[in-house]
């Protein structure tokens, strides 16, 4: 496996006060990302009449949809893995992706254990531990995806919202037009300390002009009190770039969307949490190793065809660490994890 895949196999951590949708596999599926200790939305999951409705996290934004189907999937569709999976584990098989596993504690999946109830098995994500959080809920998610009445005019330009939670309290914003209430997008419900994916959406002139305003409306989810602030709309040369920010005490801000590599304007949670998550992250993925060390032991085939697995996990498990035990810049401690990384053979 590439070491460009090791961020892709950072390891969920699970976290408490996170009620999950009836349904096993409904909801919104996250990892963390050991670097910041933000988590970083996957998979948006709807259920349907016979099969799920599967988006995916593509340049931080929904993309999709594809079909998912609960049980075994067809020859075509299945991925090796080293383990025998626990009668107990239910499969979420997602057209031409991969499967995600709904596990009780302890159990083995073909790929492994998860500590979250749920493991992602796919090709290019690998098989990290995912989190999950209910949809929004109480209403019609309002958007491209979702309920849409507005016909934008000639002179407006459509914009992507995302929401920047630096709080520590979950919370689900949604933005509308004070003028028209059609000309509206939700953003996705959050955890503490993490971003929305790009919501599409919104619609603004292609020219800014001082007298814009907009909507803020924010909820407690999953079914806390909406409070509306009306803002003004940032100058603008396209309107292309707005992000809602939700600052640690409260406060509600329009600002420019930072890029999604610009960690320091992130969200992220305080550093005496982010010690705690990575240590949860090394222990899971200590694990991991022990693990698939052993079954290799026991088998001689998954020997053979598992080496590389193994190899990936124990690069992995070295680039936490180096990250944990790093404190110079966050890009010198990125460089020196990566190169320990590479050193594992």
């Amino acid at each position: 496996m590439r070491l460009t895949s090791l961020l892709a196999l950072s390891l969920a951590v699970p976290v408490a006060g996170q009620a999950a949708a009836p349904d096993l596999f409904e909801g919104i599926y996250s990892t963390v990302d050991p670097r910041t200790g933000a988590q970083t939305d996957m998979f948006k999951i709807w259920k349907g009449v016979d099969d799920y409705t599967v988006l995916s996290n593509y340049n931080s934004a929904w993309s999709g949809p594809q079909s998912g189907h609960v049980g075994t999937p067809p020859a075509n569709e299945v991925l090796p893995g080293p383990f025998p999976q626990d009668p107990r584990v239910r499969t979420l098989w997602i057209e031409k992706m991969g499967a995600i596993y709904q596990m009780p504690p302890g159990a083995l999946s073909v790929a492994g254990r998860s500590d979250t109830g749920y493991l992602a098995h796919m090709v290019q994500l690998g098989s990290p531990q995912l989190l999950r959080r209910p949809l929004l809920t109480g209403r019609a998610e309002r958007g491209e995806r979702g309920e849409s009445k507005y016909k934008p005019g000639a002179s407006e330009q459509r914009v992507t919202i995302t929401t920047l939670n630096f709080s520590s309290k979950a919370v689900q914003v949604g933005v509308s037009d004070p003028r028209n209430k059609d000309n509206a997008v939700d953003t996705d419900p959050l955890a503490p300390y993490m971003a929305s994916l790009q919501s599409c959406c919104y619609y603004l002139p292609q020219k800014w002009h001082a007298a814009l305003r907009l909507n803020v409306e924010v909820r407690s989810p999953p079914e806390g009190q909406t409070r509306t602030i009306t803002l003004p709309v940032p100058k603008y040369d396209k309107p292309d770039n707005l992000a809602v920010a939700v600052r640690a005490d409260g406060k509600i801000e329009l600002v420019e969307r930072p890029a999604s590599d610009d960690m320091a304007a992130m969200p992220a949670p305080p550093a005496a949490e982010l010690v705690r998550i990575r240590a949860a992250i090394i222990q899971r993925q200590k694990a991991n190793v022990a693990d698939l060390t052993r079954q290799m032991e026991k088998e001689p085939g998954a020997a053979r065809e598992f080496r590389d697995d193994l190899t990936a996990l124990q690069q992995t498990l070295r680039y936490t660490e180096a990250l944990a035990a790093c404190h110079k810049t966050p890009e010198e401690c990125e460089r020196e994890a990566i190169a320990q990384a590479k050193a594992v053979r």
